[in-house]
């Protein structure tokens, strides 16, 4: 189990600034963070905008691109010694992205995709495992229509050569993950927690699913929503209405 601290008043923090990224404007809702280091540039997605940002820091530039289809974009994550191109997550699409920082974007080509009844799913964050595996989740799209969302319709995939395979069902609202050795670690904000999964890393087979952190009964504000993990095994997670990044 984990115990928890917050950010702002870690006295091993205190030198530690947040600072808010205002280069791009309002976004109706930032998602996916991802920093290239070769680039020193910041990469984030305005999801329901279907807007992929990028910052350099150093130079305060700002750029932005919109994938054709006007879909939600649930996530961007760089691949690997393929400068200029990421996977996506569009809509139920996950997708090849070209795109340069700063001329129009490009869909390369579609790798896989969720079937499910049209307008009813999207996808909501994704990443990329130490092998180089992605992983990403869907909820329902109600709650951005301003409604109550359908409960756990949502799911959790896995991008294969075959195309998506599903490992979790019953999801509300699928959302950060984090990997050390051979657990993962799985955020479903409906239910408040941190789950961690036994992984295999070659099959990416899932088991042995349990609950190592639970906001509400340690006191901790707000909804578990993205997720990193230090290279001390710290995972850090960001509150979404509780204004904070716990550790």
């Amino acid at each position: 189990m984990f115990s928890c601290r917050k950010m702002s008043v870690d006295p091993e923090l205190a030198g530690v600034q947040v600072e808010e990224v205002t280069a791009a404007g309002a976004v109706q809702l930032g998602e996916g963070p991802h920093w290239i280091d070769s680039e020193q540039a910041l990469y984030w997605v305005d999801l329901l905008a279907g807007v992929l940002h990028r910052l350099h820091p150093a130079s305060g530039k700002h750029t932005s691109t919109t994938p054709p289809g006007k879909k939600s974009l649930g996530f961007v994550v760089p691949v690997f010694r393929q400068p200029h191109h990421f996977v996506v997550g569009l809509g139920l699409d996950v997708a090849l992205l070209r795109w340069d920082g700063e001329t129009q974007c490009a869909i390369e080509r579609v790798l896989g995709s969720v079937h499910a009844t049209p307008g009813s799913l999207r996808f909501n964050d994704g990443k990329a495992d130490p092998q180089g595996r992605l992983w990403a989740g869907t909820m329902s799209t109600a709650i951005d229509k301003g409604v109550d969302p359908q409960p756990e319709i949502g799911s959790l995939y896995s991008l294969e050569e075959s195309g998506v395979k599903k490992h979790v069902d019953y999801v509300g609202i699928s959302n950060g993950l984090a990997w050390r050795d051979a657990i993962m670690y799985y955020i479903d904000s409906s239910a408040g927690r941190v789950d961690a999964f036994d992984l295999e890393p070659a099959s990416g087979q899932l088991s042995g699913r349990r609950c190592v952190f639970d906001l509400q009964k340690n006191g901790v504000p707000g909804v578990p929503d993205g997720m990193t993990i230090d290279s001390v095994g710290n995972l850090w997670v960001a509150c979404f209405d509780g204004a904070q990044v716990s550790q």
